[in-house]
């Protein structure tokens, strides 16, 4: 059958430091696919999907993150390497890829402020953070009350970002995440929480 390519396909693993890690997989076609199988550097199987019914229906791409776990434990349970995933296509051509994994991690950023559990300013709030030459970019995310209020992607070399005015409600547990993306993908977070002054 005719092969096609599939466009880049990563592996990455998120890790919150001192706790859980999760790896996160995403690849995407510009075909309809279906009956999609991932194989580990050594051959084995690691994921396969297939279509359930007999509808002429694909997927353009897929993204998937397995369950929490620890450091250690994902790397007892998966190889670094290249991981060889192929598809069939729904116009009868298989799609063919890769997706590297590893297991190099930066260092988790040190935040500056705000610290743990503080009661900062309504307005005006800057988050600080000390820069890893080697970090690609950073990753900010604040969330209330269950929901993402603002995620941010900023540039590598950048060391704060100023909380626009009226995303941060006083009064309420602000939950702080900034993660180091190294240039394999991979990201190492802290998290905190904080409070605005009512």
């Amino acid at each position: 059958r005719p092969v096609v390519p599939l466009g880049v396909g990563t592996l990455i693993i998120e890790h919150v430091a001192g706790g859980e890690a999760v790896l996160k997989i995403e690849a995407e076609s510009e075909e309809q696919l279906e009956n999609v199988r991932v194989r580990a550097p050594d051959g084995r199987r690691f994921l396969e999907l297939e279509r359930s019914d007999t509808h002429a229906r694909g997927v353009s791409g897929l993204i998937m993150e397995l369950r929490e776990s620890s450091l250690d434990e994902l790397r007892a349970s998966y190889a670094e390497g290249a991981y060889e995933i192929r598809a069939d296509t729904v116009g009868g051509r298989v799609a063919v890829g890769a997706a590297q994994l590893s297991f190099e991690l930066l260092a988790a950023p040190e935040l500056l402020y705000p610290a743990a559990h503080a009661v900062v300013p309504r307005r005006g709030l800057t988050v600080l953070w000390n820069a890893d030459p080697e970090a690609v970019g950073y990753r900010l995310q604040l969330e209330q009350n269950e929901s993402d209020g603002l995620v941010v992607n900023l540039p590598a070399g950048r060391s704060s970002f100023r909380v626009p005015a009226g995303v941060v409600a006083p009064g309420v547990e602000t939950h702080l995440e900034l993660a180091a993306i190294g240039a394999n993908g991979n990201r190492t977070m802290v998290e905190l929480v904080f409070t605005a002054r009512p």
